[in-house]
């Protein structure tokens, strides 16, 4: 995921409206939640081996390039509910893996739970 997450953010920096990445259930979930908030015009699964096109909306191409990736484990970040309060009113978007599953920030205050935050811009 941390490799979709980098080719994001590269891809913005050099305004590509599209890349291809390797694919995984993870992947595809944070993909869905993207599309689902705007980040991203769509996805596509690529008929040749185990990926998927990504296609960005350029106006996010701004937001990305200040994308907060955790790629390394010892730099984990896990928030409870109080951090994810304090997490949510300073980021413009973020997403969370909790026990209820990959969520936005803002679900996981409404739903009043914390966990390991996996990106945040």
């Amino acid at each position: 995921m941390n490799n979709m997450l980098i080719a994001l953010k590269n891809a913005s920096l050099a305004e590509k409206l599209e890349f291809e990445v390797s694919t995984s259930g993870l992947v595809e979930k944070v993909l869905f939640i993207l599309y689902k908030e705007g980040a991203i015009r769509g996805f596509v699964h690529v008929p040749i081996g185990n990926k998927v096109r990504v296609l960005i909306r350029p106006q996010m191409f701004e937001l990305f390039r200040y994308m907060d990736v955790v790629t390394q484990s010892s730099r984990s970040s896990y928030a409870d509910l109080p951090s994810v309060k304090r997490l949510d009113a300073r980021t413009y978007f973020g997403v969370i893996s909790t026990t209820k599953g990959l969520m936005t920030l803002k679900r996981a205050r409404q739903c009043g739970v914390g966990g390991r935050v996996l990106f945040t811009f």
